[in-house]
């Protein structure tokens, strides 16, 4: 087994980037450094072109931070101010743009001639892309108990769980909270008894990629907890991969603590696929965590 002082680098010649990644329609961009092209675990980078005289859709790029190095032309980076009005940066070739998570934006190129060609750095492994309607933030998010068939709810099930055979057993339990902004369902979560009545479980809970960022997981979990109030639950429990840093910072800014490890709990015998990564990680271990509730209503 090579140790890591002696693994192999990587070239990647210019005429071998990728274009099969994510894209944006009005900007053209190609993969040099990702997970699938040398193993990368933490980092995505490549090459975006935004043609003369047009520009991309709003879009922004998920859970990743993004580096902006400007080589050539004279692109416009468009964002929303905090009181709602547009503004641009205006960078040069040789300088830098950094765009935050979930920031929604979009590049112009309004040189009639010449095209702009940006390097991008992002701190994932892939390439996140979430194409929107507007820069604009969606409506309010509105939270209420769902009691239609679970079935339809299973795209979102599946965002949160890699096991076909764990989501088929569990899918049907419990109650199910869903996010709505409009008519449109963007987020659920799903909280299902336990061995111990003052005890709950948050099985299951994800929301649409548009939405992340937005404080719609809050809002769900922000109504479980009124939910849950006026029961004789005292604690709520959660478990989510120890490779998924994104959900442990998620849980523990809504107060929940680190109650247990549950080693080896993703395998390929309990029905995740092997070989997993998240976050550059092995996913292979579960976290518990815990959230205390005032209980002060009779046993459900």
């Amino acid at each position: 087994m090579t140790d890591d002082f002696h693994r192999t680098l990587h070239h990647v010649a210019g005429a071998d980037l990728r274009p099969d990644t994510a894209q944006t329609p009005g900007m053209r961009r190609v993969e040099a450094i990702s997970g699938r092209t040398v193993g990368a675990r933490a980092l995505w980078m490549g090459r975006t072109q935004v043609a003369a005289g047009s520009a991309s859709a709003d879009h922004h790029h998920g859970a990743s931070e993004t580096a902006i190095y400007v080589v050539s032309g004279n692109p416009e980076f468009v964002f929303l101010a905090d009181d709602g009005t547009e503004r641009r940066h205006r960078p040069h070739p040789g300088d830098y743009v950094f765009v935050p998570p979930y920031v929604p934006h979009r590049e112009e190129n309004p040189d009639p001639d010449h095209e702009a060609v940006v390097v991008i750095a992002r701190s994932t492994q892939e390439a996140i892309v979430v194409n929107l309607p507007s820069l604009r933030a969606p409506g309010p998010v509105t939270v209420a108990v769902y009691e239609g068939p679970r079935t339809e709810l299973r795209p979102l099930f599946e965002l949160a769980d890699d096991s076909p055979a764990a989501l088929d057993a569990y899918l049907d339990l419990g109650r199910v909270l869903v996010a709505r902004s409009g008519d449109e369902i963007v987020g659920h979560l799903q909280v299902v008894p336990t061995d111990r009545a003052d005890v709950a479980e948050l099985k299951n809970m994800a929301v649409l990629e548009s939405h992340q960022g937005r404080g719609v997981g809050r809002a769900l979990v922000s109504g479980l907890i009124d939910l849950l109030g006026g029961e004789a639950v005292t604690t709520l429990v959660v478990a989510t991969a120890a490779a998924d840093v994104g959900n442990l910072r998620f849980y523990q800014r809504q107060g929940f603590r680190m109650r247990a490890i549950e080693r080896d709990a993703f395998t390929p015998a309990t029905g995740y696929p092997p070989d997993t990564v998240i976050d550059g990680l092995e996913l292979r271990d579960r976290v518990w965590l815990d959230l205390p509730l005032a209980g002060t209503g009779p046993a459900r």
